[in-house]
């Protein structure tokens, strides 16, 4: 949980904006999220003719399990990533902030793509989209080409997913209207920041009077964060992270 102290330092630093607000709002409502006991199926995969691995027992307990498995693991990122963005932020820091809140986004996104998925019901989808949120790593590639690598896997590893199929389930679940993707736009730019380049660092320097989303002429500096969804914080997240 965010530091109350914290919130109001941020409030301090941003004063008038409507976001510090809802960062609020929104931690006290994941904070009172539940946290039920679930069992912990086992799968069972089959190599495919890709190579990757498929869920076999594709069933209403082991989805129930994988549910619960993935809403909690990636709600428990979020609040882990959560106080150490908040307390850079305050602290009038925005470099950091932007390498945890690139972490945040892609778990946000995760989950989505989740939730998605479920949703539509494809089984060919959710056969192949399990084993990759379980077992899915990006030292794959790596392995390929070097053998230290292949020595650290084991056999049931695979490629995991796309960041950018994850950025559009999260655009459609936060925009179901549809509209130009800024989810990816301002992931785009948040994957700048631990870069060791000058874009990575270019907006921090081209606006120093301010750190806000947008700047007082009403330019937007990342497209997107001034067009956030009027859903309240409860609808948007229990879908999301809850059973």
């Amino acid at each position: 949980m965010i530091d109350p102290l914290t919130i109001d330092k941020l409030r301090a630093l941003l004063p008038g904006c409507e976001f510090v607000d809802r960062i609020a709002e929104l931690d006290s409502v994941a904070a009172n999220l539940p946290f039920e006991i679930f069992r912990e199926a086992v799968a069972i995969t089959e190599i495919d003719k890709s190579g990757n691995n498929q869920l076999v027992n594709l069933n209403a307990e082991y989805l129930t399990s994988w549910s619960h498995h993935m809403a909690y693991s990636m709600r428990v990122r979020l609040r882990a990533l959560e106080p150490g963005i908040v307390d850079e932020l305050a602290a009038g820091r925005a470099l950091a902030p932007q390498v945890l809140l690139r972490s945040h986004l892609g778990a946000a996104a995760m989950a989505a793509l989740c939730v998605e998925t479920l949703r539509d019901g494809d089984r060919n989808a959710l056969s192949k989209l399990v084993p990759q949120t379980l077992f899915g790593t990006a030292l794959i590639t790596k392995a390929k080409r070097d053998e230290r690598f292949a020595d650290m896997l084991t056999i049931s590893e695979q490629r995991t997913i796309t960041i950018s199929q994850a950025m559009s389930a999260l655009h459609r679940f936060m925009y179901p209207d549809g509209g130009s993707d800024d989810v990816s736009v301002v992931y785009s730019l948040l994957c700048e920041a631990p870069h060791p380049n000058h874009r990575g660092t270019k907006l921090l320097f081209e606006r120093r009077k301010s750190i806000r989303p947008a700047s007082t002429d009403g330019e937007s500096l990342m497209p997107g964060l001034n067009q956030c969804p009027r859903s309240s914080p409860k609808s948007l997240l229990k879908p999301l992270f809850s059973q």
